[in-house]
């Protein structure tokens, strides 16, 4: 690529802040915490999605219908928990490696290998789990709630608040078709990622292979502008309110310059110039809109399950009363 040469690339690539990394401006401390501004953003992101998780979870993931709680695809926010997880992970492991591990250090190269392989596992994971929460807002939200209750029974769907979550997002990601596609982008990109560490030592194809999976990377949040672009074009009177919608829109947008690595935006972005202040980079800029992001995103789920809880009880309450007059119905005919 125009924006590196091969020395750079190699030398870089596993480099925390890109070639920041090794600037004389960004080897300060805070105490005993290395790269403080991008270790502080990295916590806050991670405690910040933990609260919101589990408000999430107990909230307004389910409804209370005749002292039993009941989750639908309707108001389901399983999709967004997972995405929060996923950023909990993600936040943490970048937390402690960036606090641990000093600017310009080059002793710890298995340490920044497995954190270069585990951060873009991750990466492609958040993305995914964005891309499903989406295509669960279009689906399930963005048409009416009569249509809404459509899909919810057409992919039998309720379910009581006891079962397990890994059941419940692997029988969502099996009825979704749109699953196949986000699936397999991540799957090549974890298989560019392996075959970029696997074929390290051979630095020719080194970087065709990095960009490629960086290629890859960015095709999984393209899918992501498409989703929400579908749910905020669509005119559903019954749907979402503008102001959701745009908020939706909002939030993805300001995740995609953290899509772009520590690295890319080092060495071509930037052309090489870091930001001359004490402890920040450009990457530290991009990773900070993570954290509105992700209130924005809670912002439009909880407003989601506020706008649909109401409907979602008197239905489980119709299905209810429809099967007790069945049963009903039906004993009295045997005797």
């Amino acid at each position: 690529m125009c924006c590196t040469n091969l020395s750079d690339f190699v030398a870089n690539l596993h480099a925390l802040n890109g070639n920041c990394s090794t600037s004389g401006n960004h080897t300060s401390k805070l105490g005993y915490l290395n790269h403080p501004v991008t270790s502080i953003i990295y916590i806050v992101t991670a405690v910040l999605c933990i609260l919101l998780s589990l408000v999430t979870h107990f909230k307004y993931n389910s409804v209370t219908v005749l002292n039993l709680r009941v989750r639908s695809n309707v108001i389901s926010n399983v999709a967004w928990i997972a995405y929060l997880v996923v950023l909990v992970l993600r936040s943490t492991l970048g937390a402690v490696i960036y606090g641990i591990t000093q600017a310009n250090d080059r002793n710890h190269q298995v340490r920044l290998t497995v954190y270069f392989i585990a951060d873009g596992v991750l990466k492609s994971l958040e993305i995914l789990c964005l891309s499903l929460a989406l295509y669960h807002q279009w689906r399930y939200r963005s048409a009416g709630f009569i249509q809404q209750e459509i899909n919810s029974f057409n992919s039998g769907e309720y379910s009581v608040s006891g079962s397990e979550y890994g059941v419940l997002i692997a029988r969502q990601l099996m009825s979704y078709k749109a699953a196949a596609l986000f699936v397999t982008q991540f799957i090549l990109a974890m298989l560019f990622l392996t075959l970029l560490e696997a074929l390290h030592v051979k630095e020719k194809t080194l970087e065709p292979l990095y960009w490629t999976y960086m290629g890859l990377l960015w095709t999984q949040s393209i899918t992501a502008i498409v989703w929400v672009i579908l749910i905020a074009t669509n005119k559903n009177e019954d749907g979402p309110t503008l102001v959701t919608k745009l908020l939706l829109v909002v939030g993805v947008v300001i995740t995609l310059p953290g899509d772009i690595p520590s690295f890319v935006w080092s060495s071509c972005i930037t052309s090489h110039k870091c930001i001359p202040w004490y402890y920040l980079t450009y990457y530290d800029l991009a990773l900070f809109l993570s954290i509105p992001s992700v209130i924005i995103f809670f912002l439009v789920l909880r407003t989601e399950f506020l706008r649909l809880d109401q409907e979602a009880q008197y239905s489980v309450l119709g299905g209810e009363v429809d099967s007790l007059f069945s049963i009903h119905s039906q004993s009295t005919e045997h005797s």
